[in-house]
């Protein structure tokens, strides 16, 4: 079964042209399955990730996109896909990813991430944090956000957070910095 999830995951991911820029920024992939009426909190944040952005990509605005098994100076467009790093290095730059499914809420939502000091904490000093609001509507949703790893190596927590009109849908992973 994960594997299936790994895949649909993949394809979601491959089928989106990421729309990075200095500042974070948003891809959207209608949803296929129609909205269930009367629902109004239907949105759930699925994963957060943190990737090395890739040096040798210079399209939407100079930024490089999380990439994975890209070709270097390379004449075909590399398809960027953000493959979950756990480790990284202190002071690095970092695209953080925060994937949010939208079933049947449409309004302002507000995409978040943060990093927070200590394993699996919700409640650590809060070292960086991003957001970008937007009006959304059922689809699958990535925010991208353009950042650098803390500068004290230790262990983190990376918290995406999706506010889907005062309904909060929170996912978290370590972050172990070195």
């Amino acid at each position: 079964m994960r594997n299936v999830y790994m895949i649909a995951i993949a394809l979601i991911l491959l089928g989106m042209t990421p729309l990075l820029a200095e500042n974070p920024s948003l891809a959207a992939i209608p949803r296929q399955v129609p909205a269930v009426g009367g629902e109004t909190q239907g949105a759930l944040a699925t994963a957060i990730t943190a990737a090395l952005p890739d040096p040798n990509f210079t399209g939407f605005g100079g930024n490089g996109v999380p990439c994975f098994n890209c070709v270097p100076t390379s004449a075909v467009t590399n398809v960027g896909l953000s493959v979950p790093l756990t480790w990284v290095t202190r002071g690095s730059s970092i695209t953080f990813v925060l994937a949010v499914d939208v079933y049947s809420f449409s309004g302002v939502g507000n995409f978040i991430y943060s990093i927070r000091e200590g394993e699996r904490s919700q409640n650590g000093k809060e070292v960086a944090r991003g957001n970008v609001a937007a009006g959304v509507y059922p689809a699958n949703w990535l925010a991208y956000f353009p950042g650098t790893a803390p500068g004290n190596p230790g262990r983190y927590t990376l918290l995406g957070e999706f506010d889907a009109g005062g309904a909060v849908s929170v996912v978290t992973t370590p972050l172990i910095v070195q």
